[in-house]
């Protein structure tokens, strides 16, 4: 009984490995396709107005963070005056 246990363990180990090592070569097959793939004339430039977008964005989110960081200091100090006149 222990022998067709081991058996039955062995083979399904056996048939994931198989299945692993298939799947990764779809995956790289895909990946190679995709690298060969040409953007549409007509798609440039939507691509274009997404990286403006984008750069857009990453200037948002620095703005904010420096407002954050102001608030922040002025909570600090402000935290600081009431204390000293508790």
């Amino acid at each position: 009984m222990r022998g067709v246990i081991l058996t039955i363990v062995y083979e399904s180990t056996q048939s994931q490995g198989q299945i692993e090592k298939h799947l990764n070569c779809i995956k790289e097959r895909l990946v190679k396709h995709f690298e060969t793939l040409k953007v549409p004339v007509k798609k440039r430039g939507v691509l274009k107005s997404v990286q403006k977008l984008q750069s857009e964005e990453e200037e948002k989110i620095a703005a904010i963070e420096a407002g954050l960081v102001e608030l922040q200091d002025a909570i600090g100090t402000s935290g600081g005056r009431s204390k000293g006149l508790r």
